[in-house]
């Protein structure tokens, strides 16, 4: 009887045994096409944006690879006006940078000689074509850093904050509403040591998640009004509200694609005085600003220095102080610091 008998046994073993080195086999093989697969350059930078996520909802790498990637010719355009030709899709050959996870050095990788396929662009895509700024190969990470942001200036209360960082030899970042706002001020603020990113034009939120379009329409003007008064090109920027807010639910996933795309980089925050609420107290923002801290290694601190904030002057010193002593060093922004983004969840059909 074969069934049960020796040869049974023997026989099944056998099969068992040619099922285990199937198995193994095909994952070997899927593993070798994984990492055959390298990733492009654009999806290398995006994947270190992501990186700064601040961990909200699904993860920033996979929202990010997710968006139209931008063109390569980008990433070697000038910041300032006046290239008409940074949205023209483009072949592409030659060297390009590729960006190796395992190491912080960028490699240098021969392409092939096949040309790429030109892009075609959406309308929005095509509008202000010297609106470009170059996304860096690569973001830094400052330890122990703090950088200190204002928005919704330039106002009075933005000369006595200047004030303050100048006596504490202190650099800060001061995204800014450009409408009626002083040119002096941004002189002041660029020639201090200072960075200076769009908050936006107009500050109406309404009017600028209105659509993908009228975004970049009030991000224009605002871009403009900064680089005539300084002549230096912003290539920071905060969205009012947040990369994520109550206006912008349905486009800010295009909204991010789009400035990624143009080479501008946003910053959200992981550190709040909460000025902008009612009746805040400098003592209760120092001590909430104690208490949420917790030994974090890098904090983007959001505070306002719109007319109203006498408060927030007011304690500035004291937060300055206390951050020195937990030893946090001070730090502006700029486009290659890796940025923290508030996060997404995705949703599918």
């Amino acid at each position: 009887m074969y069934l049960g008998s020796v040869r049974f046994f023997k026989h099944l073993i056998y099969l068992t045994m040619l099922s285990l080195v199937l198995l193994v086999g095909s994952k070997v093989y899927h593993l070798g096409v994984h990492l055959i697969a390298a990733p492009t350059t654009e999806q290398s930078a995006y994947g270190q944006l992501a990186v700064a996520s601040a961990g909200l909802g699904m993860a920033a790498s996979e929202r990010l690879l997710d968006m139209p990637q931008p063109q390569v010719e980008t990433a070697e355009m000038g910041a300032g006006p006046g290239r008409s030709n940074a949205a023209a899709p483009v072949a592409e050959t030659g060297v390009v940078k590729v960006l190796d996870e395992d190491s912080p050095a960028s490699l240098e990788v021969e392409q092939e000689d096949a040309p790429r396929p030109a892009v075609e662009l959406l309308e929005y895509q095509q509008v202000y074509p010297d609106l470009y700024a170059a996304l860096p190969t690569q973001f830094r990470v400052d330890e122990k850093a703090v950088y200190l942001t204002f928005d919704d200036g330039p106002s009075e209360r933005t000369l006595e904050i200047l004030d303050i960082l100048k006596e504490q030899d202190i650099p800060a970042t001061f995204f800014v509403v450009t409408t009626n706002c002083d040119p002096a001020i941004l002189k002041r603020i660029v020639a201090e040591g200072h960075t200076v990113g769009i908050h936006s034009h107009s500050h109406n939120y309404r009017q600028i998640y209105a659509s993908v379009e009228a975004f970049l329409d009030d991000f224009y003007q605002a871009y403009q009004t900064i680089y005539d008064a300084t002549a230096v090109a912003p290539r920071v920027l905060r969205f009012p509200g947040g990369s994520i807010n109550a206006y912008n639910m349905g486009n800010h996933q295009q909204l991010i694609a789009e400035m990624l795309r143009r080479g501008f980089v946003y910053y959200d925050w992981n550190l709040t005085l909460e000025d902008s609420i009612q009746n805040r107290t400098a003592e209760m923002m120092v001590d909430d600003i104690k208490a949420a801290v917790r030994g974090q290694n890098r904090l983007i601190l959001l505070a306002h220095d719109s007319r109203d904030k006498y408060e927030t002057v007011k304690a500035l010193p004291d937060i300055i102080e206390f951050l020195q002593e937990e030893g946090y060093t001070f730090a502006a922004l700029d486009q290659e610091v890796q940025p923290i983004m508030f996060a997404y969840a995705r949703f599918s059909n």
